[in-house]
């Protein structure tokens, strides 16, 4: 036999036997919750589902932060004071993390909570701040050649580049970069829960870019190699605040009079460039008068709607277009989950306003 032959032959024996021997698990070891930041319903969820994990005995929460911010909330989650958070606190100004409900979801953490242990794997979007000031503190205390000054220098490195290019599919292979560095760091026995962004925890879906597979499809396809189906991801966008109507008018669609419950209007002109605003009514009583209509392809989440979405409803959505042209376009609720955007409703028709 040649010495090709043999080569070839000790590299596929090689090959089997770690195959044999590579750890594979039955259940999953990673949960991830998709989520729209600062939303207060969202945000008890994640607390009921932490507080199941803990009795169970989860104690890793992986969060859309960076390196440094995390480690500050550990340090924080020892303290007797809140020195610490409100730091972190007063450098949030400007984000949606800038909230009563953050606020009191990390005390809540920390009073129930207190053996969790916070990992953030985004790139530190409060580098000149929040960052700067941990870089500080462990220079002071001597640990400048520490992994932690070394992870926070480097994350903060992350932050500069993500924020000079804007680089959205940059900022997404360094979250998946980030977490695997943080997972891979964790006994075998180890679950974990994170808690992110929607966008970012479809295990079949691209970013909110359309360019690159998002963090938990590129986590699926690097763990399933090594150790099968460990990632459960668990949408949560759709669950919205029941609010009462700001106001309840009548009107005629197809020649019928109905009840319109009024929940608001949103500002569209800094996210998109065709429409400037949009107006969200629900129409009362008219799914039975509704749901001939066809369903077409586009569809709208449940996470756009101000207000708590039910099988059912039927939503008009009065667009303004930045040229100042009207058009009311209906959605129906049927209850329908989609793969890459969670529960959604249906366009069925469109008309001239």
């Amino acid at each position: 036999m040649s010495l090709k032959k043999i080569t070839s032959y000790l590299l596929f024996i090689f090959v089997f036997i770690s195959f044999l021997s590579a750890k594979k698990y039955t259940e999953p070891r990673i949960f991830l919750y998709g989520e729209l930041h600062s939303n207060p319903v969202q945000q008890e969820k994640e607390l009921e589902e932490w507080g199941k994990f803990y009795e169970m005995g989860f104690r890793h929460l992986f969060i859309e932060s960076g390196y440094p911010t995390a480690q500050l909330k550990n340090r924080w989650m020892k303290s007797d004071s809140d020195e610490i958070f409100e730091l972190i606190f007063e450098n949030f100004k400007g984000t949606a993390a800038y909230s009563e409900t953050t606020w009191n979801f990390y005390h809540t953490i920390k009073q129930k909570y207190p053996q969790t242990i916070f990992h953030g794997i985004d790139v530190e979007h409060q580098y000149k701040t929040t960052g700067n000031y941990y870089l500080q503190l462990l220079k002071d205390e001597g640990l400048e050649n520490s992994e932690e000054y070394n992870l926070s220098l480097e994350n903060m490195k992350q932050a500069s580049k993500y924020y000079s290019l804007k680089d959205d599919p940059y900022r997404e292979n360094c979250m998946t970069e980030n977490f695997i560095r943080e997972f891979d760091s964790l006994h075998e026995t180890e679950k974990i829960m994170g808690i992110f962004g929607g966008a970012h925890c479809g295990l079949n879906s691209l970013d909110f870019t359309g360019k690159i597979p998002c963090m938990a499809n590129q986590l699926n396809k690097h763990y399933k190699k090594i150790y099968g189906n460990i990632i459960e991801s668990i949408d949560i966008t759709y669950l919205q605040p029941e609010l009462k109507p700001i106001s309840v008018k009548e009107v005629k669609i197809k020649g019928k009079v109905y009840k319109a419950s009024y929940f608001g209007e949103e500002d569209m002109s800094g996210w998109h460039k065709t429409y400037k605003s949009r107006k969200f009514w629900r129409i009362e009583d008219s799914y039975d008068d509704f749901k001939k209509y066809f369903v077409k392809f586009d569809c709208l989440p449940y996470d756009n709607y101000p207000t708590a979405v039910h099988t059912g409803d039927v939503f008009r959505i009065e667009y303004e277009k930045a040229d100042g042209t009207k058009v009311a376009r209906y959605y129906r609720s049927d209850g329908k989950k989609d793969k890459e955007y969670g529960y959604i409703t249906g366009f069925i028709f469109k008309e001239k306003l």
